[in-house]
């Protein structure tokens, strides 16, 4: 996949930033993890400490890499700028115009480029170039963790759109969803197609309701217990996962009907749990929504990538990849001698 000598034998650090955790690695061009970092996300603290944190974890993966690092990719939710560097908006981090990347470069001041992108987009790069080296070239990602997003590669190229906002599902409204969502709506995608989404709405109805559920005996309580009592036949629990499936199902119904994806690949710490309980479900939907002769041959997968790190990492080899071709492409640069 990398066609230049020298940038395949040089190393890529990838930054996930999470609305719990930042997640780090040092990585090779194969996605061999040579070193890994994971801290809380300081959210309370304020954008400041965690951009601290940011440059430390940076500065001490480049201290133990025993080779030349091609750059530094970063991973972060909310509304952003890859050109600009900046994070306008990230609901869960509490951040509102922050200048990631001018940051990082003033204060630590490596001879390397610092790449910015949405976290989805980075995670489906890291499941095209790691995760299927490149052999599917129509995948979709999806994260499902305390909330949801989606990432997608058509045709071996990072579908972004005009505003940077391709595929955000997370935030797309459904009329029978009535849950309050973090960014100020009612009835976001999220809002119950994620941990915290599954775990609020499991709450509210306890709440609402008289019905028998094992997890009125659990507090606090967590969405693994959710899980566990649904396996267990809870009634609360299977009839909120179940709702959780739909929306899956018609989530993938649009992403096929778009899209027509060879491979949907799971991933996030909610994802990667409850898929093989929300799948049955959401197959049911997509059947009912979608031809099957778009969906029939579709696989839809759980991530096997071991760190949420790789898909920033992803993006340094990516964004190289891109520079390269677009010098080769300038008008008067021959194609024989950049070859």
């Amino acid at each position: 996949m990398f066609e230049d000598a020298k940038l395949s034998e040089q190393l890529a650090i990838g930054i996930d930033i999470g609305a719990t955790k930042i997640a780090a690695a040092l990585v090779t061009p194969d996605g061999h993890i040579l070193d890994s970092i994971q801290k809380p996300t300081q959210t309370q603290k304020g954008s400041e400490v965690v951009l601290q944190d940011i440059l430390e974890i940076v500065q001490h993966l480049y201290n133990l890499a025993p080779s030349a690092v091609a750059g530094v990719g970063i991973g972060s939710p909310g509304i952003l700028d890859p050109e600009a560097g900046i994070v306008y908006n990230a609901v869960n981090l509490g951040w509102v115009d922050v200048p990631l990347v001018s940051y990082l470069e003033v204060f630590l001041n490596l001879p390397i480029p610092i790449y910015l992108q949405r976290d989805t987009f980075a995670s489906v790069l890291g499941e095209y170039i790691f995760g299927t080296q490149g052999r599917v070239r129509d995948l979709v990602y999806f994260s499902i963790g305390s909330g949801f997003g989606a990432g997608a590669i058509v045709n071996g190229q990072l579908l972004m759109g005009a505003t940077g906002g391709a595929l955000e599902l997370g935030h797309l409204t459904l009329s029978f969803l009535d849950n309050p969502c973090a960014c100020g709506r009612i009835g976001c995608v999220e809002t119950i197609l994620s941990g915290n989404g599954v775990l609020t709405t499991v709450l509210k109805r306890l709440e609402q309701s008289d019905q028998p559920s094992l997890l009125r005996q659990l507090s606090p309580l967590h969405p693994k217990d959710i899980l566990q009592a649904a396996q267990m036949g809870d009634p609360v629990a299977t009839e909120v996962l179940n709702l959780a499936g739909k929306v899956f199902g018609i989530v993938l119904s649009l992403c096929t009907a778009v899209l027509n994806p060879a491979v949907i690949i799971v991933g996030g710490g909610f994802g990667r749990a409850a898929l093989d309980m929300l799948l049955p479900i959401a197959r049911k939907e997509l059947e009912h929504r979608i031809l099957k002769e778009h969906h029939q041959s579709m696989q839809i997968r759980v991530s096997t990538l071991e760190s949420s790190a790789l898909g920033p990492a992803a993006l340094v080899w990516y964004q190289k990849n891109s520079e390269r071709l677009k010098k080769v492409n300038e008008p008067g640069i021959s194609l024989k001698n950049k070859i």
